[in-house]
C-alpha cells in the first residue's frame, strides 16, 4: 500500500505533468528542488512502479531506466512507440497493437506483454527527409 504523503503527491504530480519519459537522474534533481530527498525519491519510485502507477522502461543496451506515470488502466494494454531522438512517446492504437501481437504469436508462438513493449524509432518530426517513403 502506498501512503499519500506530501512527497508522494509531489512526485506523482511531477511525473503526470511530464511530456515524455524521464531518466531517474532528472527526476531526482527536480524532486530535490522541490524539497524531496534523493533517498525518498528512489524509495517512492520503487513503490510506485510496484503498485503499477509508474512504468519503468529500459532503453538500448545500457540499462538506463526511464520512468513515466501511468495515465489510465488502458495504458498497460497497448504498445508504445518512442522517438530515440526527441524522446516523444506515442501510444500505439489498441487495434494496431493487437494486430502486431497476433502476428508475433502466429509466427513465433511468443506472447507479447503489450504494456511493457516499447518500439524504438524516430517520429515524423525527427525522421530524415524521404525516410518514411523509402520503407515498404
Amino acid at each position: 500500500m502506498i501512503y499519500k504523503t506530501e512527497q508522494n503527491q509531489k512526485l506523482i504530480a511531477y511525473l503526470r505533468s511530464a511530456a515524455s519519459q524521464l531518466p531517474m537522474q532528472t527526476i531526482v534533481a527536480d524532486m530535490k528542488a522541490q524539497g524531496v530527498a534523493e533517498s525518498t525519491t528512489y524509495r517512492l519510485m520503487r513503490e510506485l512502479v510496484e503498485a503499477g502507477e509508474v512504468r519503468r522502461f529500459v532503453t538500448g543496451h545500457n540499462r538506463r531506466f526511464y520512468y513515466q506515470a501511468v495515465r489510465d488502466a488502458a495504458c498497460g494494454r497497448h504498445m508504445h512507440l518512442k522517438c530515440v531522438k526527441c524522446g516523444k512517446l506515442v501510444h500505439l492504437s489498441p487495434c494496431v497493437s493487437d494486430f502486431i501481437e497476433r502476428q508475433v504469436l502466429a509466427a513465433n508462438r511468443f506472447v507479447i506483454d503489450e504494456g511493457m513493449t516499447l518500439l524504438l524509432g524516430r517520429c515524423r518530426a525527427c525522421s530524415r527527409p524521404g525516410e518514411e517513403e523509402a520503407r515498404p
